[in-house]
């Protein structure tokens, strides 16, 4: 069993590129630049949220969650003030889902940006500027 945790915790440290072309590309590779899309032209600022953390945890909370698949609507029903994901695209449900509601949400941030704010305690996102802020 203490394999098994060591194991996991070693591969939890490997970081491989969102797309492997060859097998080359395990040993050195570059994170791509993302150009994130910014969803309603508000701005808004909170503490930052994980779809794992309690229901009661995510009102007025900014959400991160990997992708922007129709699995996470629920997230909207729990007042959440912004979303960010790591992966999607301008036309996915999540990004239009915000957009209909009016949440400010930053959509495809890539693993680079999305890494960085997920560290964050209080983050500002500025979606009519285009620009992510940690306050904290």
């Amino acid at each position: 069993m203490q394999n098994g945790i060591v194991g996991y915790e070693l591969t939890t440290k490997i970081n491989l590129p969102p797309l492997i072309s060859s097998p080359d590309n395990v040993w050195s590779f570059k994170l791509p630049f993302f150009s994130p899309n910014f969803i309603t032209q508000k701005k808004v600022s909170g503490r930052i949220a994980f779809p794992d953390s309690a229901i009661d945890q995510l009102r007025d909370r900014i959400l991160f969650i990997p992708s922007a698949d129709p699995g996470f609507d629920w997230i909207f029903s729990h007042g959440i003030i912004g979303l960010v994901t790591m992966y999607g695209g301008v036309n996915s449900h999540m990004a239009i889902r915000a957009g209909e509601l009016g949440i400010p949400a930053v959509i495809g941030a890539g693993e680079s940006l999305f890494s960085q704010w997920l560290k964050a305690e209080l983050l500002e996102i500025d979606c009519r500027n285009k620009q992510v802020f940690i306050l904290r």
